[in-house]
């Protein structure tokens, strides 16, 4: 007579909902024909009468005790507000980096914990110079951008790039970005990113900072360039001028540029350049160094030669003046001075300064 065939159960998922089986039956990692116990760390098959006759076993019932719920007191945790600590340490980050050396960090959360000792959140701040270059750099500095970018928008905007001259490893190059503010109405000039170099050559530079727009959003169309090789021969007949020109010559140039620069009385054609703002030739010179195409400067110098005949408000002040420019609007609803406005406001964003010039 044969014997009947023997008969494996595989496992099922729902046993372990069940109460008796919560918490240690737990599937075989190897077979889904065996079931393992947590608490003994065993394995079985998995039949659910072999499964009972485990769990009624003195080992797992010693094994269980220490996962029994109704011998284990409770653990009443408080809920603590975090938010209000973490604008208190954004807080303190954001003063720290405008003001402060980073180190201090160290110092100013012991600062705080000792005078307001009644403050819950003095108490708890905890705030370092690692933490607080990390919030500086992971959070205030890509939010402050966001914001700056979204206030330079489409306007024209020029930067103004200082490479580092140390002789440490890495080489560094420092971006201002100078443009004109429609919410605050004047032209702002703030810093926007500090990189680091590959090289300290030309196209090292320019690949930093075409790779830094790009990562920022601003759009490189916008910026305002003046294409020339003016400074580039400069440099050239310099360098040229000290190796084959005497000494007494170079000299003499410069001393002469020098002594007609100091006052517009000494030669009388120099007074006339108070003039060229008046002058439509200039402008046109000015428009294409911009890069504005001849319909356009044309377009241009016409709204020039009619824009005195309206009556503005903010006529001593350039900035002020060239804001209520291009804020103005006729009874249609439209400014007839736009795009004069527009190449004002994108003179006014070209960096300039008052230092004397050096030869």
């Amino acid at each position: 007579m044969t014997q009947p065939k023997s008969y494996f159960q595989k496992y099922r998922k729902e046993w372990e909902s069940l109460p008796e089986f919560k918490g240690w039956l737990k599937p075989h990692a190897g077979s889904d024909i065996r079931a393992t116990c947590m608490y003994c760390k065993t394995d079985l098959y998995a039949k659910l009468s072999d499964i009972k006759k485990h769990a009624a076993t003195q080992k797992h019932i010693e094994k269980a005790k220490p996962y029994n719920q109704a011998s284990q007191p409770k653990l009443t945790f408080v809920a603590k507000k975090t938010d209000t600590l973490k604008q208190a340490e954004a807080t303190i980050a954001l003063a720290i980096s405008d003001h402060c050396s980073i180190l201090s960090c160290d110092h100013i959360g012991l600062a705080c914990k000792a005078a307001f000792p009644d403050s819950t959140i003095a108490q708890n701040f905890r705030m370092h110079r690692t933490k607080c270059t990390e919030m500086i750099n992971g959070v205030l500095a890509p939010y402050f951008i966001q914001r700056l970018v979204a206030d330079i928008g489409s306007n024209k905007y020029s930067l103004l790039l200082d490479e580092s001259t140390d002789v440490s490893v890495s080489k560094y190059l420092g971006i201002v970005v100078r443009y004109f503010s429609e919410g605050k109405g004047h032209v702002v000039d703030t810093f926007l990113g500090l990189l680091e170099l590959e090289g300290g050559d030309a196209k090292s530079i320019a690949k930093a900072v075409l790779s830094f727009l790009h990562q920022s959003g601003l759009e490189k169309e916008n910026l305002v360039l003046i294409r020339c090789v003016c400074h580039s021969l400069q440099l050239a007949v310099s360098s040229a001028s000290k190796t084959t020109l005497p000494r007494s010559v170079e000299f003499l140039v410069r001393e002469t540029y020098n002594w007609f620069s100091i006052s517009p009385e000494i030669n009388p054609c120099v007074g006339e350049t108070l003039k060229q703002n008046k002058n439509p030739d200039d402008m046109a010179k000015l428009m294409v160094l911009l890069g504005y195409d001849p319909e356009t400067t044309d377009r241009i110098i016409n709204q020039w030669r009619s824009v005195h005949f309206q009556r503005w408000e903010e006529t001593a002040n350039t900035t002020g003046f060239w804001f209520e420019v291009k804020k103005h609007r006729d009874a249609a609803g439209l400014n007839p001075f736009e795009e004069l406005a527009s190449a004002a406001v994108a003179v006014l964003s070209l960096p300039h300064s008052n230092a004397p010039s050096s030869t």
